[in-house]
């Protein structure tokens, strides 16, 4: 055998072995964190970031010793590009790492290092200052968002010996405008560039003054140049740049608009209420959009539509926004109609959250709009009109109305019947109406185009509706068993399996559901004299069922005359288990029925019962159900039981906390959809479709 040979290799040429593997992009790492470390202040404290997500340091900004509570992030980004306008102008950030920046509660400066020069570049993150149209009318509003976003660094970015204070001015400029009080009203100071002049700037200011009249609370606008950290206004020929100081910005391009002054201001009164919701002041924001919306040019565009519907979302300022849609929808033209559809679906989108008084108003909007557009040589806009009425019918828990309006939508354009989310819709409205057989067909229709889980869910329950008991336990079941986690909001839908199991030993795989004549059986059970035996009233609930097997009130007295008296006054309860927990989940608004079966199933089921039945009760009857299990009686909650409601408390707000989604039906019958989120924290949402590069 030969015998294997080893190389002694010497310290030194170790060494020179790992260097030569060493990638230069670990180098440039290396020399840009030297090179910024150097280059801060020495009584400043960098600190590495782990681990490190898009973010490489944390610095501290101390003075005379103390620290000042300053602070922000750094994100170094190294080249060896030997031109400098390419590596001023190279750089891309990913939409994830985007989305973690805006997210931050501390601000992040991009310093980028030129290593043939060794120069420093540095610019906050948030001053990203994306570009609108005044005239959108070339914008694609079905081009898909960019993956990344090109950051651009200029020649003044250079880092010199005055980028201390300035950095010291952005920090507490971030921390301002994007705290519980910023100081209102907040003043925008206004001034002419270069390539304009002074007439055109005052009937822009003096136009701007009277349309923020009304929410001069909150902004206000005055001729003069801005001081340091101050909001801005810069009005140009060609372009308006709207400015709160270096936090962020947005410019309107209005090359070759001939806008009227009015319009002007209200194009910039929206660029302000814009930057304002990309701070996290939503409710500013929404009253500045209330009162500039409605007169405004650049609204048609989707960025700036999609960013005030999501500024009024966060807000609930519900009323004010009903309002807007209703002007800009009497206005009549095509852009003042789409950005109205937007602002609708996000009114919409609060559901059971509006108040009596907005679901009324939601529905007369609606019911205006439709009004304004019959007769449209387009019936497109007539369809949309129509399905927004729908809607609001729904919110206001007019299921018929809501059907018909739904119906009258896809008779107006044929193509919403291919549209998995129209069809959701119209489901659920038919299987609130007592329609459950022609809900089922509709979901079934639905759930083939798109296998949406929500979509399988309602199917289950219509066809649980529609007595067809044993297709809905298949149904349930193996949307259960295809559930990613044993969340919350499934609740409901093991309830209703748990009901299926004990209907089907009851009365079989399928019914000829007859609710009236379950109900008239009842009644006669209240005509019973006192004397009347538990054979009397058991005979009387059999026929009940029979008649139809999801009465609830069957199974409310099958509960009560399952429960036994014992020794001492004591009641044993838990054979009332199975029947309580039936009349609760089939009888969804009386919180008295769930109360009750909470009490039972902490007594003597399990806890991922008591969970289950306590987050549905707690979702559809919250203060009631709480009032009812807090008062004494003889079956109080047990410590734990008290546990299992906090939590599922809780988890209810949690699940309440959704966002919403913006579907803009496009004239060839595609759909533009957004996702926004409803945390005041990520009003910036990322997830925008950013016009233009910077």
């Amino acid at each position: 055998m030969a015998k294997a040979r080893v190389r002694r290799v010497l310290p030194s040429r170790v060494e020179s072995v790992v260097m030569a593997q060493r990638p230069r992009q670990h180098e440039l790492e290396g020399e840009s964190r030297r090179a910024f470390e150097c280059a801060i202040p020495t009584a400043w404290v960098a600190r590495p970031v782990t681990p490190d997500y898009g973010v490489d340091l944390s610095v501290e900004v101390f003075k005379d010793g103390v620290s000042t509570g300053l602070e922000f992030y750094v994100q170094l980004k190294a080249t060896d590009e030997p031109d400098i306008d390419k590596a001023l102008g190279s750089l891309r950030i990913s939409r994830d790492h985007a989305d973690y920046y805006w997210g931050l509660a501390l601000p992040v400066l991009m310093v980028r290092y030129h290593s043939p020069s060794g120069q420093l570049y540095a610019r906050w993150w948030h001053g990203y200052n994306p570009k609108v149209a005044v005239r959108p009318d070339e914008v694609d509003p079905q081009a898909e968002p960019a993956r990344s976003l090109k950051f651009v660094f200029r020649p003044e970015d250079e880092w010199d010996a005055a980028i201390t204070e300035q950095l010291i001015e952005g920090v507490v400029a971030f921390r301002r405008f994007r705290s519980a009080d910023p100081g209102f009203p907040i003043g925008f100071a206004v001034s002419a560039g270069d390539d304009v002049d002074a007439e055109e700037v005052t009937r822009q200011l003096l136009s701007l003054q009277v349309l923020l009249r009304p929410v001069s609370s909150v902004v206000v606008v005055r001729r003069g140049p801005a001081g340091s950290g101050d909001p801005s206004i810069t009005i140009g020929s060609e372009a308006t740049r709207v400015s709160l100081a270096d936090v962020t910005s947005v410019t309107m391009d209005s090359a070759g608009a001939a806008a009227k002054s009015e319009e002007m201001a209200a194009n910039i009164g929206c660029a302000i209420a814009m930057v304002l919701d990309r701070v996290g002041q939503a409710n500013a924001a929404a009253q500045v959009a209330a009162a500039c919306v409605a007169r405004s040019t650049v609204i048609s565009g989707p960025y700036m539509a999609w960013t005030l519907a999501g500024a009024f979302f966060r807000s609930q300022r519900t009323l004010e926004v009903l309002d807007v849609i209703d002007q800009l929808n009497e206005r009549g033209d095509e852009d003042a109609r789409s950005a109205a559809a937007v602002f609708h679906t996000a009114v919409l989108a609060r559901g059971d959250q509006m108040t009596p008084a907005e679901r009324a108003r939601a529905v007369e909007v609606a019911g205006a709009a439709l009004e304004r557009v019959k007769g449209d040589c387009d019936p497109h806009y007539s369809a949309v009109y129509a399905y927004n009425l729908g809607r609001a019918h729904a919110i206001a828990r007019n299921w018929p109305a809501a059907a018909e309006a739904f119906v009258h939508a896809a008779g107006l354009d044929a193509s919403y019947e291919h549209q998995p989310y129209f069809l959701r819709d119209l489901a659920c409205c038919l299987f609130e109406s007592g329609r459950a057989e022609e809900a089922a067909e509709v979901a079934r229709k639905a759930l083939a185009l798109e296998p949406y889980r929500s979509t399988e869910a309602l199917l289950a329950d219509s066809l649980m509706f529609a007595g067809r008991y044993a297709e809905a336990h298949e149904t349930f079941s193996n949307y259960l068993d295809h559930a990613p986690s044993r969340g919350p909001a499934d609740a409901p839908w093991r309830l209703k399996l748990r009901v299926l199991d004990v209907v089907r030993g009851l009365v079989g795989d399928s019914q000829n559901r007859r609710p009236d004549g379950a109900d008239e059986t009842l009644e006669r059970i209240e005509l019973l004299d006192a004397g009347a035996t538990g054979e009397e009233v058991g005979a009387y609930v059999q026929a009940a069922l029979d008649e139809d097997a999801l009465a609830a009130g069957a199974h409310h007295y099958r509960a009560l005359l399952s429960m036994k008296e014992e020794e001492g006054a004591a009641v044993d309860a838990s054979g009332a288990l199975e029947p309580a927990v039936c009349a609760a989940v089939l009888a969804p608004s009386e919180a008295g029925l769930w109360t009750f079966a909470i009490r039972i199933a902490s007594a003597y089921g399990a806890p991922d019962l008591t969970y289950d039945l306590m987050h549905e009760a707690l979702f559809l009857n919250d203060g009631d159900v709480v009032a009812g299990l807090l008062a004494d009686t003889p079956l109080p909650l047990s410590s734990e039981g008290l546990a299992l409601l906090e939590q599922a408390k809780q988890d209810v707000v949690d699940r309440r906390q959704s966002g919403f989604v913006v579907r803009v039906r496009n004239t060839d019958g595609s759909v533009d959809e957004l996702t926004f989120d409803a945390d005041d924290e990520n009003a910036g949402d990322p997830s925008l479709p950013v016009p233009n590069d910077e």
